[in-house]
């Protein structure tokens, strides 16, 4: 006998680029290199939201934009206005 749908919980695979991804929701989620830790992780984190967010894909706002994982631009060196020549 078959496990119904809203049983299953999404699996982990190998897509053919090399990439770990996870399809929740009917939307696939690129997790990073298939088979490393942080591949591993992300998908343990995501998996867990979608459950507790009632099978829902978690929403964009809990994911880190690049500029919002580098922080604001004040904190970030100025670029020197004349650069020193290489000799």
């Amino acid at each position: 006998m078959a496990i119904p749908n809203r049983f299953k919980i999404p699996v982990y695979t190998n897509h053919a680029s090399g990439q770990a991804v996870v399809r929740l929701s009917g939307k696939d989620i690129y997790l990073g290199r298939y088979g490393t830790p942080v591949a591993r992780e992300r998908y343990d984190c995501l998996v867990q939201e979608w459950l507790a967010q009632g099978r829902r894909v978690p929403s964009a706002s809990t994911t880190l934009t690049v500029n919002e994982l580098i922080g604001p631009r004040q904190n970030r060196p100025e670029p020197l206005a004349n650069p020193p020549s290489r000799k």
